[in-house]
C-alpha cells in the first residue's frame, strides 16, 4: 500500500476552519479535546513554519510530513522557537498541551482533565491565563480548551503575517582571472 502524502495545509484554511474546529471541540470527551486540540496546534505550526520557509512546497512538505524531520509536534515547537516563530511561553504552552496529548494517547483508563495527575500540567496552563480573569478559576477542561484556541489563533495569525524567506545566493563561479600570486599574511 503506497502512503499518500496530505496536501500542503493553507493558512487561510486553517483560519476559516477554527470556528467549526473549536464549536467542535466544546463537543468532545476530555480525551478528544487533549488529542484532536493538539492536532490543531501541530497543523498550525506546520502551517507557521511553512510560512517561513522558501517557497518550494515539495521541500517543505517533505520536511513536514508525517514521519519526516518535522513531522512531530515536538519537533514543531523546536523549530518554530529556533527560528524565532514563537516565543518560550508559547513553547512552553505547546508543550505542555503535547505532554497532556501524550498521557492520554497513551492510557487506556478513563480520561479525565481534572485528574490529580494532570494538575500540574493544568496549572501550568493557567499561568497563561490569568490576565482573563473569569478563567482564573475555571475547570481544567475550560483552561485547556482556551489555551488550545488563544494558541492556535495566535498561531495562525503570525502564520498569515509570516512572509517566505527569499533563497539564498548560489555560488557562482565567474570569468574574472585567478590570482597568481598569493600574500603571505
Amino acid at each position: 500500500m503506497i502512503k499518500r502524502r496530505k496536501p500542503p495545509i493553507k493558512v487561510e484554511e486553517l483560519s476559516a476552519d477554527s470556528a467549526r474546529f473549536v464549536r467542535d471541540l466544546q463537543r468532545e470527551t476530555d480525551r478528544g479535546v487533549a488529542l484532536a486540540g493538539a492536532a490543531f496546534v501541530a497543523d498550525a505550526l506546520r502551517a507557521l513554519i511553512n510560512a517561513a520557509f522558501v517557497n518550494d512546497i515539495e521541500i517543505a512538505e517533505r520536511l513536514l510530513d508525517g514521519e519526516r524531520p518535522l513531522g512531530t509536534m515536538s519537533a514543531r515547537i523546536d523549530i518554530a522557537y529556533a527560528l524565532g516563530l514563537i516565543g518560550p511561553d508559547m513553547r512552553r504552552q505547546a508543550n505542555i498541551l503535547r505532554q497532556i496529548r501524550n498521557s492520554f494517547a497513551h492510557e487506556h483508563q478513563p480520561a479525565d482533565l481534572a485528574a490529580p495527575g494532570l494538575k500540574s500540567a493544568v496549572d501550568g496552563l493557567r499561568i497563561y491565563l490569568k490576565p482573563l480573569e473569569r478563567l482564573e478559576n475555571a475547570n481544567p477542561r475550560s483552561v485547556v480548551v482556551m489555551t488550545i484556541i488563544l494558541l492556535t489563533n495566535h498561531l495562525l495569525l503570525r502564520a498569515l503575517s509570516t512572509r517566505h524567506v527569499a533563497f539564498g545566493d548560489d555560488f557562482r563561479v565567474t570569468n574574472r582571472p585567478v590570482p597568481t600570486t598569493v600574500t603571505k599574511i
